[in-house]
């Protein structure tokens, strides 16, 4: 059964005769294999896909983009705090020994603990602006921290989002990307589009 808190979507990529490519949220892997093994209840379980719904096509949430590098200024207005800076490294470093899934569900339970505590986001905008000073402050960017602090930024300031795993097919790299109300808060570069979504979290607040 679903949670009332989380609602996950599947799918998975037909590659090349009877392969499938699809990702499994339990330890935050691809996994290539025949179709009929793929849909196979024993296989649903162990990937972690048990409690979500299958679908042939998972659509991209992502109706549009905030903001790119190239609608930005050439600097924020002030640096990003330091505890953000921070906890972007740790996520950054996360995905080695906690899968995505569980990182971002332990995340909703923290921005319910510090709801209010902070400056809120309750725009695009002021997502697109949290992110985008955070990565300027640190010189870099990367796709999978930046989904789950435009996660954590959402669900602090009481709105619902929803995480997406999308794979550049027939390889298997992968792109994480965040969606609040249809659109994507910061993109540095708008390449979401050429990933196929794969899996599906939303979360609510």
């Amino acid at each position: 059964m679903e949670s009332t808190a989380t609602t996950q979507l599947w799918s998975s990529i037909h590659v090349s005769e009877d392969l499938n490519l699809l990702y499994g949220p339990r330890l935050g892997r691809f996994y290539l294999l025949p179709y009929a093994r793929a849909l196979d209840p024993g296989f649903v379980r162990i990937a972690g896909l048990h409690q979500a719904r299958f679908c042939d096509a998972l659509p991209d949430p992502a109706e549009q983009i905030g903001r790119t590098l190239e609608g930005s200024p050439t600097a924020p207005m002030a640096a990003a705090a330091l505890i953000h800076v921070l906890a972007y490294r740790l996520l950054h470093v996360s995905r080695h020994v906690m899968p995505l899934r569980l990182m971002a569900t332990l995340l909703r339970r923290i921005s319910r603990l510090r709801r209010g505590s902070l400056p809120q986001y309750a725009t695009h905008a002021a997502l697109a602006e949290a992110l985008y000073t955070l990565e300027f402050s640190m010189g870099s960017g990367d796709c999978y921290p930046r989904a789950l602090m435009t996660a954590y930024f959402a669900l602090k300031s009481g709105q619902a989002c929803t995480i997406t795993v999308g794979a550049l097919t027939p390889t298997r790299k992968m792109h994480v990307w965040c969606v609040v109300d249809g659109v994507l808060p910061f993109e540095p570069l708008p390449e979401h589009y050429l990933y196929q979504p794969l899996w599906t979290l939303r979360l609510m607040p």
